[in-house]
């Protein structure tokens, strides 16, 4: 969770606006109109296809959804959150100015997504260098598009950089035990990229699961 570096009042908007940065098609958006109807929700996604199962498929709604950047926000928020979306940026750096010139004061921004196990650099060496892992997180990063897979203290840091500082920092798949829960412990054999390659989502999934029982996803 970040806030902008040099606090001040909270907004006095009586409709706070709120954007989801990447908002796939639109379940969040919708979850939380359903909840908060005084909020102004505003989406953006890059996906054609998502853009159009939101106009087409779902119910009636008041929030707007552009076919854009998250890192082109028009206005300002008082919140933005991003759901698993963040790792997708280009450019970390850019996508954080972005946000941070975006947000109104005393306004904070809400990540929930995949990070480098801060473990990663010392205490798993040996792990790190096999080839197993090394397969993984190529194809974590190919068919999950993990374009931005930084630990939370590079986050913090590049958030520091441009005027955003970390407030929060909670392992929700520790806290909820995922590897427990949803894996068993059990990190599947790496699938054969050749035999999967139209299914590339569905291949990163496979490489995040090793990874996160691996202990180097948090």
């Amino acid at each position: 969770r970040l806030a902008p570096s040099g606090g001040g009042p909270r907004g006095a908007r009586r409709r706070p606006r709120i954007m989801d940065a990447g908002c796939g098609i639109g379940g969040g958006l919708l979850w939380l109109e359903q909840r908060e109807s005084q909020w102004q929700l505003e989406g953006y996604t890059v996906s054609k296809e998502q853009y159009d199962f939101i106009q087409q498929e779902l119910p009636p709604h008041r929030f707007r959804v552009f076919l854009r950047s998250y890192d082109e926000p028009q206005g300002s928020f008082n919140a933005i959150y991003s759901l698993e979306a963040l790792i997708h940026s280009p450019d970390l750096p850019t996508t954080l100015k972005a946000w941070s010139r975006h947000l109104q004061s005393g306004g904070i921004v809400v990540l929930i997504d995949d990070f480098r196990s801060e473990a990663w650099p010392a205490q798993r060496k040996e792990l790190v260098g096999s080839s197993e892992i090394q397969a993984a997180l190529g194809m974590f990063e190919r068919g999950w598009l993990a374009k931005a897979f930084v630990t939370p203290a590079r986050l913090a840091e590049l958030a520091h950089e441009h005027g955003l500082r970390m407030v929060a920092n909670r392992d929700i798949g520790a806290e909820y035990d995922v590897v427990g829960r949803n894996y068993g412990h059990n990190a599947p054999r790496l699938p054969q990229e050749r035999d999967w390659g139209k299914h590339q989502g569905w291949l990163g999934a496979m490489a995040r699961r090793i990874l996160t029982v691996r202990g180097l996803v948090e």
